[in-house]
């Protein structure tokens, strides 16, 4: 990794547990490097990265008002524009910000290590 890459990860490590895009900065790039190593250590770190980011992001979300409005969601599928509309912009970006982290942590999961069993070996010169 060029040393800018590592600059931006000290500079989003000063404060990822506790500043939302501290946070997210380090997750993403905790989960870049789990994709290009596809070391096991790598892809646990970039996990645990998004779910403290996650962790963070359930502070800003709008709180929840109860059994009545989880059923209510629930029966109409979806949550209402209204209830968007009465959130605050911080909220909203919460929103957001956890849909991304979630995405986030399951990327690595999903990506099989590569496969070398099907390099081809080196032809010896001659």
């Amino acid at each position: 990794m060029s040393s800018r890459m590592i600059e931006a990860e000290d500079i989003c490590l000063s404060a990822c547990d506790h500043r939302l895009y501290y946070s997210v900065g380090y997750s993403l790039i905790q989960a870049i490097k789990s994709l290009a190593t596809f070391e096991p250590e790598d892809l646990e770190a970039a996990i645990q990265c998004c779910k403290d980011s996650i962790t963070i992001t359930q502070l800003l979300r709008k709180k929840d008002h109860g059994l009545f409005e989880r059923v209510g969601s629930l029966a109409k599928g979806s949550t209402s524009v209204q209830s968007i509309k009465n959130m605050t912009l911080v909220q909203r970006h919460a929103e957001l910000v956890f849909a991304e982290c979630t995405l986030l942590k399951v990327r690595p999961r999903l990506s099989p290590p590569p496969d070398h069993s099907r390099e081809r070996p080196a032809r010896a010169a001659g």
